[in-house]
């Protein structure tokens, strides 16, 4: 699978505002949510002249720059996913703190309706629906879990 492949974005991150101004690039999202991040991140965006950077096109995922024919995905801006991400299962997970796998699936679906900074585990999405879809988790995420706020460990099977 290739960073494309991976369906991360919801409707309530579509971006439906873009600007760029100040020296970073402004984004509103369908749920009201503001996000900012500097343009030096973006040398080929950095490097446009500012009539170039005003052109703007908005996609269901993305934020697309007609002129320079470069743009950002709604997932790097997030910060969900880049390309150099090593993204873990949550059998793999389970198995880096020696914890059952219906653990990590338990947390994974009871948090699949909050905001990322309320969740146990961040940044985690899955592709599919029902029964087919499959979990993903950024290895540092997966690393840096604690399994239970005092510290046990469930057994694997």
């Amino acid at each position: 699978m290739t960073y494309y492949d991976f369906p991360l974005l919801v409707y309530r991150n579509q971006p439906v505002e873009a600007a760029v101004y100040d020296g970073y690039i402004w984004i509103k999202v369908r749920d009201g949510r503001k996000l900012a991040l500097p343009v030096s991140m973006f040398d080929w965006l950095a490097q446009a002249q500012p009539q170039q950077q005003q052109v703007i096109e908005l996609t269901e995922t993305s934020v697309f720059w007609p002129q320079l024919d470069e743009g950002i995905s709604m997932a790097t801006f997030l910060g969900w996913y880049s390309p150099t991400t090593d993204l873990v299962s949550p059998e793999d997970m389970a198995k880096l703190h020696g914890i059952a796998p219906n653990t990590i699936y338990r947390i994974l679906r009871s948090e699949e309706n909050l905001d990322d900074a309320a969740r146990r585990i961040p940044r985690a999405f899955y592709r599919g629906e029902g029964q087919r879809r499959t979990w993903y988790i950024p290895r540092e995420v997966a690393e840096a879990f604690v399994p239970d706020s005092r510290g046990r460990k469930v057994k694997a099977d």
